[in-house]
């Protein structure tokens, strides 16, 4: 979990800063939104990715030693170490539970709002008269607005025009996708710099619909005299949604040439470049065992994890093949040992027939361990790094 944790911060790294630096002060306001997006997929999709450029080697002796019997009890407290709760997992769930408790609370402070005030539908549009120390805001079909308002108005009509935008395009769906998103990386400042930048452009594109219609000059007036107010709610789209500044610079800006627009080409290298990093397995071709990888029905199922006895974290790729109670290894018709390998998550499925049997785990770089097996439905263990042999010139 850690390590996926880790790669997806990667991949969003590298997204943000091809956002930054190549589109983010183009005029490309619905492909930059679209990018911002499904980048934030991407992210969360190339880690989970098990793309394997090897072949297992086959016919490869296991060189399996006399000596592989383990004390009972050994495994045993092995076996129940690894089923404490690791204590930054435990971090990091309570962080994600607290933030997914605060984005509820702010959504039914949301709906409490709308069920409390009067209401008028026009169009598909919920207009939701509020006090009038309040912005004129959207969230979703709904549009709050200040009771004392006059809608009546040139400069009202271009700010509800605004508001409209938001609705109509769907914004607020994006911020709720974005918050849940942060809600799993909160720990990570990047995946708020994503949702401010994503708010950023549904701005730009309400700017942008409404000063074609009523100029850029007199829209751009309006936008600094309302300046000064706040949206009233986080999951809220605002009229004077902040930073202005950056508003009234896109709202002028001119369209990318075709050589800007070239830009865009830049996420294809690096989405490949982070699928071949992060989404391919470079360890398959390290293995030394000729396992048969197949189901059985008469099995029974066995699963379970392996971590790193001292970080904790899930080891991927981890050999694990079955013994008798006699330290001999179960082949079948081919030849071949009965068994599996962790996936990208440290996580094993092995069938299992008679009980007494012995499991055995190997990793390169660990030392193996051997665990009796008398009809266990899961099987959680923690692997030991291997002590470099030899004399280092110390007595």
């Amino acid at each position: 979990m850690i390590n996926y944790l880790i790669e997806v911060s990667v991949c969003l790294a590298a997204f943000y800063a091809c956002y930054w630096f190549g589109l983010s002060k183009l005029k490309l306001l619905n492909f930059n939104r679209a990018y911002l997006l499904l980048t934030l997929v991407l992210s969360l999709g190339i880690p989970l990715l098990d793309l394997s450029l090897y072949e297992l080697e086959s016919g490869i002796s296991p060189d399996i030693p006399d000596y592989i019997s383990v004390s009972t009890g050994e495994v045993a407290a092995q076996v129940q170490s690894s089923n404490r709760i690791n204590p930054v997992l435990l971090v990091y769930l309570t962080g994600v539970a607290i933030t997914l408790i605060a984005l509820l609370l702010r959504i039914l402070s949301v709906l409490n709002t709308i069920r409390k005030y009067p209401r008028k539908k026009f169009g598909r549009v919920w207009h939701i008269y509020v006090p009038d120390d309040r912005p004129v805001s959207s969230f979703f079909k709904y549009m709050f607005i200040p009771e004392g308002l006059d809608k009546a108005s040139f400069e009202t009509q271009s700010i509800l025009r605004h508001e409209e935008k938001h609705a109509r395009d769907r914004h607020s769906l994006d911020l709720i996708f974005t918050q849940l998103i942060s809600a799993l990386l909160w720990f990570n400042p990047l995946i708020y710099l994503y949702t401010r930048a994503l708010k950023l452009q549904h701005e730009y594109i309400a700017d942008e619909a409404v000063s074609g219609k009523c100029g850029k000059k007199t829209y751009a007036d309006l936008l600094v005299r309302h300046s000064l107010e706040q949206s009233g709610f986080s999951l809220t789209h605002s009229f004077a949604e902040h930073p202005v500044e950056k508003r009234l610079n896109m709202i002028n800006h001119l369209n990318p040439t075709t050589m800007k627009k070239l830009r865009l080409l830049w996420s294809l290298p690096l989405t490949f470049l982070l699928t071949l990093l992060l989404g391919v397995d470079h360890q398959a071709q390290a293995q030394t065992l000729d396992v048969e990888f197949e189901v059985r029905s008469d099995l029974k199922l066995v699963k379970g994890n392996v971590r790193d006895g001292e970080l904790g974290e899930m080891l991927s790729n981890v050999t694990i093949f079955i013994l008798n109670s006699r330290n001999k290894e179960l082949k079948n018709a081919n030849n071949r040992y009965t068994g599996t390998m962790t996936n990208t998550e440290g996580n094993y499925g092995l069938g299992m027939g008679k009980s007494d049997s012995l499991i055995v785990f190997r990793k390169k770089g660990y030392e193996s361990m051997v665990v009796p097996y008398k009809g266990q439905d899961v099987i959680n263990v923690n692997l030991r790094k291997e002590i470099a042999s030899g004399n280092d010139g110390n007595d």
